[in-house]
């Protein structure tokens, strides 16, 4: 009796023991069969040892569900092999869950608060992809109250775990203000610790802060210097900015519209609505391209349908006057509002005219006003003077305001606008126009 009290407990580790060891070989197996492309055997094993609880031969199995290989593609079952994974502390499992519901992958519906929960899991667990993921959510407001805080906080863990790609968002922040106090500085130290980690997007954002002085001295070679180095990987918008230089001459102080057009057609193909727009442009113009207006409209659209305003707003003209296109008022329209809605002020002030005459829309003083604004903002001076119009009538939603009025006039008249110096000749502000 009692050698069997003492040897019991001993048996029953001596079992876990072997046990364990038995899992591990076959688990070695499948992952042999797996690599080696043989899916159903490895499928097997795998099913096999999840049904006995093991979590990474679950995380295997929901990854061969939700893949298809050596067993038919299940979304349903491969996020419940998942789930028992996750919960077992697996964080690739978790990544997968989180990423099915932050998309949706169908019959499975998008369901943010759940990849919320399974993201902060594998973040607390130090993943420095998840920490991005969570900042990005609170950042964009994916699903959830928008909340800078949250963001910079996620972003500065996963940066601290090395992830170049949330060391480039801290940069956007801080470049832009966005949550954050402007600080150039701070944000080129995180775009340059991003480009030490062969991160090139960051290469482009550096480039755009020396073109614009941003922090730094404004130095167009060096911005040059930095979108080159983006173009080896073929980022569409550094090969642009490059076309871009060529066109203004500031490489070699010769303008070259041919080179610059090589370049256009490179970022074109790595999907730069700029550049794309841009070959639409030397169409239209039958600048160093044969005029061809078909070409022009099909690159005006593709553009426009990659978000680029300046494209909407010339897609929109090509079907107002029927430019390699047959005329269409309403797709005019709507890509004109498009732009509009971009605040490109050659849009805003045609949508403007529309909306005060009432012009193939109803008639809209308050719209009519607001697009004045862009378009004056601009330093168009007929939307100054207009706006003036506005702001002596007490249009639009507007008080009059002669005073406001006359400030809109006179930065019209300063741009030569005859009707904007006789408002002024009539508030007798001016005389020696």
């Amino acid at each position: 009796m009692f050698l069997r009290k003492i040897c019991r407990p001993f048996l029953i580790l001596l079992m876990f023991f072997l046990s364990a060891i038995t899992a591990a070989a076959d688990l070695k197996d499948a992952l042999k069969e797996y690599n080696s492309g043989h899916y159903i055997p490895a499928y097997k094993i795998f099913r096999n040892l999840a049904a006995k609880d093991n979590p990474e031969s679950q995380w295997h199995l929901g990854y061969m569900y939700l893949r298809g290989e050596g067993v038919g593609r299940d979304v349903e079952k491969a996020v419940k092999w998942f789930a028992k994974a996750a919960e077992q502390g697996v964080v690739a499992a978790q990544i997968n869950l989180a990423v099915i519901y932050d998309n949706g992958e169908p019959p499975v519906l998008k369901d943010i608060r759940e990849a919320i929960k399974w993201y902060t899991m594998a973040a607390e667990q130090n993943n420095y992809s998840a920490q991005r993921h969570l900042g990005v959510i609170y950042r964009d407001g994916k699903g959830v109250k928008k909340d800078y805080k949250k963001a910079l906080d996620w972003f500065n863990k996963a940066a601290a775990n090395k992830d170049p790609e949330a060391m480039f968002y801290l940069g956007q922040m801080y470049n832009s203000g966005l949550g954050v106090i402007k600080d150039y500085a701070k944000a080129m130290k995180f775009f340059t610790s991003a480009t030490k980690l062969k991160y090139y997007p960051a290469y482009t954002e550096i480039g755009y802060m020396y073109k614009n002085g941003f922090g730094v001295m404004q130095d167009y070679k060096k911005a040059l210097t930095y979108f080159r180095k983006s173009a080896e990987v073929n980022d569409g918008q550094a090969e642009y900015e490059i076309g871009k230089a060529y066109e203004n001459g500031i490489v070699d102080g010769t303008p070259s519209i041919a080179t610059a057009y090589k370049w256009y057609k490179k970022a074109a193909e790595h999907n730069s609505a700029a550049a794309q727009f841009e070959i639409g442009k030397l169409y239209r113009k039958g600048e160093l391209l044969e005029r061809d207006d078909s070409k022009a409209y099909r690159w005006f659209y593709t553009a426009a349908s990659g978000g680029d305003k300046n494209a909407q707003f010339a897609l929109g003209l090509s079907y107002f006057y029927g430019r390699g296109v047959d005329k269409d008022f309403e797709r005019a329209l709507f890509w004109i509002k498009e732009s509009g809605a971009q605040k490109e002020p050659h849009a805003c002030y045609m949508l403007a005219i529309m909306y005060k005459k009432g012009d193939g829309v109803a008639k809209d003083p308050y719209k009519a006003r607001i697009n004045f604004e862009v378009a004056a903002d601009a330093g168009f001076a007929d939307a100054e003077y207009n706006l003036g119009r506005m702001y002596h009538r007490g249009l639009g939603g507007l008080k009059k305001d002669s005073v406001e009025a006359a400030k809109w006039w006179w930065k019209a008249a300063n741009k030569g606008h005859v009707l904007a110096k006789k408002k002024l000749r009539k508030l007798d502000l001016i005389t020696d126009y």
